[in-house]
């Protein structure tokens, strides 16, 4: 079971947060080597969250962002490890219409966790901004 409920969640994600610390930032040098040496190498930031109206409380709230090389910035919002939001860019998402691709759009989108187990339930949100390619 969950630690906390889809309302617990969406609660904390509309509280005024604040950056407490830096876990992790390797941007101001190269890129990291990765783990697995198939993997290619990525810039990270980690950052610790806490509530506006009660900093000196730890809620185990972090934001990440993850850029591979020659890709786009990824965020997550991840409370008690689990991904509660997501923000992340869409290559190429096809228009269909009458069975004809009828435009092709790069956009940024948000995942919205939905309360399944470990963040792995999302539902799209509306294109944050829409690029005709």
């Amino acid at each position: 079971m969950l630690p906390f409920s889809q309302s617990e969640a969406d609660y904390l994600i509309s509280a005024r947060k604040i950056i407490h610390r830096v876990v992790e930032d390797n941007t101001s040098g190269n890129y990291r080597a990765s783990a697995s040496p198939h993997s290619p190498p990525e810039l990270r930031i980690t950052y610790e969250i806490r509530r506006k109206d009660n900093p000196g409380q730890t809620i185990k709230l972090q934001f990440h962002a993850r850029k591979e090389q020659g890709a786009r910035w990824g965020t997550s919002l991840k409370w008690k490890n689990v991904r509660v939001r997501g923000l992340d860019y869409k290559l190429r998402e096809d228009v269909i219409r009458g069975g004809l691709i009828v435009a092709r759009l790069s956009h940024w989108h948000e995942h919205v966790w939905t309360g399944g187990k470990r963040g792995s339930e999302y539902r799209g949100r509306e294109r944050l901004r829409q690029e005709r390619g």
